[in-house]
């Protein structure tokens, strides 16, 4: 473990991750408002943003940024959503829905719930499910 952690506000640009995780030879960087942890950003978060730019950029990069903040706040309030880990990025109306959920009817919950938020043209579903991790 190190004893210098290296860490970035949640205001930081990409460029600035990128380097930092680099430089630093780390594959996650916490994100701290103040002295609070708020999130991690990962090499996989990276892969994620970077699997969507093939779209190019919106038109709008700010209404897909509002559209994204609906999507989370929405899966927030859901019970159903409890345990699963998700992050959704937003590119010219078609939204990317990434990570693990803990149970197989999250997928169709998810699809529907995000198909619903304005906004949204298409979803794209790159979601695991942690069944189907099988252990070595």
């Amino acid at each position: 473990m190190t004893r210098k952690v290296v860490t970035v506000d949640p205001h930081e640009t990409l460029e600035q991750v990128v380097h930092l995780m680099e430089t630093h030879r780390i594959k996650r960087l916490p994100v701290l408002r103040g002295e609070r942890v708020v999130g991690v950003v990962s090499r996989a978060n990276l892969m994620r943003a970077l699997a969507s730019v093939h779209r190019g950029t919106g038109k709008d990069p700010a209404n897909d940024a509002a559209v994204r903040e609906r999507i989370l706040g929405e899966i927030e309030q859901q019970s159903w959503s409890a345990g699963a880990d998700i992050d959704v990025v937003v590119r010219a109306g078609v939204a990317d829905i990434w990570g693990t959920i803990t149970d197989p009817e999250q997928r169709a919950a998810l699809a529907v719930l995000v198909a619903n938020v304005p906004g949204v043209k298409t979803a794209v579903d790159h979601l695991s499910w942690d069944g189907d991790i099988t252990p070595t």
